[in-house]
């Protein structure tokens, strides 16, 4: 590979940025309409071909896959993972935009709640605190 200069580093970066983003418009509206089974096909393929994209042979990422976040786990593929699902989850998974509230006021939540809510997600990571919110939040009606 040939030594680039920042700017034109800069460049490149911003050209793959805008070429992906297209791709990933198309791609994600695909992923919406798909079956469950189907995403969880595509979902599977993305982290296969994303370790791949990462450095890993194909191999090597599809024993990766096979280990997952287990304890015989290297924490460098724990993070190949990671790395995986969250650009996963930012290119490919969108969730409709919220809608923001009418008035910036702060909501009053009981201190029993906050104390309960607290307690609940101790020892959780901030990634799986997230996750469990929003998961929740999906359940949920609100009027």
């Amino acid at each position: 590979m040939k030594a680039m200069s920042f700017n034109q580093f800069a460049q490149a970066v911003g050209e793959q940025g805008a070429e992906v983003k297209a791709a990933a418009a198309t791609i994600a509206a695909a992923f919406a309409k798909a079956t469950p089974e189907q995403q969880a096909d595509l979902r599977g393929r993305w982290k296969l071909y994303h370790l791949i994209g990462q450095g890993f042979e194909q191999e090597q990422a599809e024993r990766i896959l096979s280990l997952g976040k287990s304890i015989k786990a290297k924490k460098a593929h724990i993070e190949a993972i990671d790395r995986a699902y969250s650009d996963f989850r930012y290119y490919i998974v969108k969730k409709p935009k919220a809608t923001k509230p009418e008035s910036h006021a702060r909501v009053a939540v009981p201190k029993v709640k906050v104390e309960q809510a607290v307690e609940l997600f101790a020892g959780l990571t901030r990634a799986q605190i997230t996750a469990l919110v929003e998961r929740a939040i999906s359940q949920i009606t609100f009027e």
